[in-house]
């Protein structure tokens, strides 16, 4: 996939689930970093539907944590994991324990 076929692609996805950004668009500049993000994992064959549930978790991840006063080493002491392992799981995919914890948290409000 050309870069402008992987932007193209990005553009039409967007369109399609507007509802899926909720959490970036009033930052312009989340979502414009968000489209190139995807543009890039686009051109390189990844699903961007799998991509955007993953950055849309981390999004709701963070706003449950501003939203509890929880930082990541309350989440640590919660998980009995260290506040590096919690980054880390974060970055390299969010984990289901944290994913059942944000959907708790949603289903709350």
């Amino acid at each position: 996939m050309t870069t402008e076929q992987a932007a193209d692609h990005v553009n039409e996805w967007v369109a399609n689930n507007p509802e899926r950004l909720d959490y970036c668009y009033d930052k312009p500049a989340a979502f414009l970093s968000w489209k190139q993000e995807a543009a890039k994992r686009a051109a390189a064959g990844e699903s961007l539907e799998l991509w955007a549930d993953e950055a849309e978790c981390k999004a709701a991840f963070k706003a449950m944590r501003k939203d509890l006063g929880w930082t990541l080493a309350d989440v640590a002491a919660i998980t009995g994991h260290t506040e590096g392992s919690i980054k880390a799981m974060v970055a390299q995919g969010f984990p289901r324990h944290l994913r059942l914890a944000v959907e708790v948290w949603r289903r709350m409000k």
